[in-house]
């Protein structure tokens, strides 16, 4: 596999041959608790996937170098300095499969000896924490439609997980209160005092929580206006049913998600 390291601004940090990549267990938080007067266990955990370690393993070897490892350290700091937080987030992408999963930096670790670059070379190894515990399409899947109330958007997902939703809606007329529900599901959420009009264009982001109204010359946080009983959605392996219900008329709605995969 080839591996880049992405940045917020879409820079790159090519992963050559050097690296040795390992990632650590897909593993589910799953504590059993042995069942009272009866055989088996209970489960006492959510279930949810933890945050995963990949460890880099960078070699040079001695015959790389001149009479100095100056090479490897100016290497080595460049990795260092392309994951500085202030470029976040960062995603290493496996460029062969077209995956990608998000990333941050844990530590770096200088594993040679004093003297010992001049006789094995330089070894080192960094330790990378994979945040959501899943790889993603590095390229979003997208269905879009236009919809009158009580209308709904068929959306596919063909990977194996639950998939996060990044949900983009245009009016056409103002709309001060409308809901989206993925009937598949269950899960919904309403919006509700907003300034919700043609020309503008409403993000329920389901990856970051975040809701945002963009009216075409600034984002503004619209957090505010989901209302109580509301959730962001997901979804399901296989096909999902959305529709959108307003008394304020019709919409465009985009939805956007990546699939997920464990390995």
């Amino acid at each position: 596999m080839k591996f880049q390291i992405q940045n917020k601004d879409s820079e790159l940090f090519d992963i050559d041959d050097r690296f040795k990549i390992n990632v650590s267990s897909y593993k589910r938080r799953a504590r059993v608790s042995d069942r009272y007067a009866g055989d088996g266990g209970l489960i006492l955990s959510d279930q949810k996937v933890d945050s995963r370690r990949i460890d880099f393993a960078f070699f040079i070897a001695k015959e790389n170098h001149g009479e100095n490892d100056a090479s490897y350290y100016d290497e080595w700091n460049n990795l260092i300095g392309f994951l500085i937080p202030d470029y976040d987030p960062f995603y290493l992408i496996d460029t062969d499969n077209n995956r990608r999963t998000r990333i941050a930096l844990e530590q770096a670790d200088d594993d040679a000896g004093e003297g010992l670059e001049m006789i094995i070379g330089e070894r080192n190894r960094i330790t990378l924490q994979m945040l959501d515990g899943y790889w993603e399409d590095s390229i979003s899947q997208s269905f879009s439609a236009n919809l009158l109330s009580g209308q709904s958007l068929v959306v596919q997902n063909n990977g194996k997980f639950n998939a996060h939703t990044i949900i983009r809606l245009t009016p056409i007329g103002p709309n001060p209160e409308f809901v989206v529900r993925n009937t598949t599901t269950g899960a919904q959420f309403t919006i509700t005092a907003n300034t919700f009009n043609p020309g503008t264009l409403i993000e329920v982001n389901s990856v970051t929580g975040e809701i945002t109204l963009d009216d075409g010359l600034t984002l503004t946080d619209q957090s505010f206006a989901l209302a109580d009983g509301s959730g962001l959605i997901q979804v399901l392996p296989g096909p999902n049913v959305l529709t959108y219900e307003s008394v304020f008329g019709q919409v465009q709605m985009t939805v956007l998600f990546r699939p997920r995969y464990a390995f």
